[in-house]
């Protein structure tokens, strides 16, 4: 399953306007489980009222800033952090490296 969060957003104090958000990707399956973070930043625009916002500040939830981010990244770029992801774990299934010191006995 890959899911995104929302993990902080930065806002214009006087207007609410969101100007960045960060976000992280995780692809988890079974026991395993990998994210790729981010920040995604936002243009302002020039107007100082808030009422010509979308959404309100106070009414902002996370599926919005996640679909902002999506739309901010670009369809491309959401496919390929996914596919990142995806392909992170199955590295983590399957790993084709390993650590360890080849001659250091593990004890029996």
């Amino acid at each position: 399953m890959t899911t995104w969060q929302i993990t902080n957003t930065n806002s214009n104090a006087s207007t609410g306007y969101i100007k960045s958000a960060n976000w992280v990707c995780t692809k988890t399956e079974d026991d395993l489980s990998t994210s790729i973070t981010g920040d995604v930043w936002f243009t302002e625009p020039y107007e100082a009222d808030p009422e010509s916002f979308t959404v309100p500040y106070a009414d902002v939830t996370e599926e919005n800033v996640i679909a902002w981010t999506k739309e901010k990244l670009g369809a491309d770029s959401v496919a390929n952090i996914e596919l990142t992801a995806g392909r992170n774990l199955e590295a983590m299934k399957t790993p084709i490296q390993q650590d360890g010191l080849p001659w250091v006995v593990a004890p029996a």
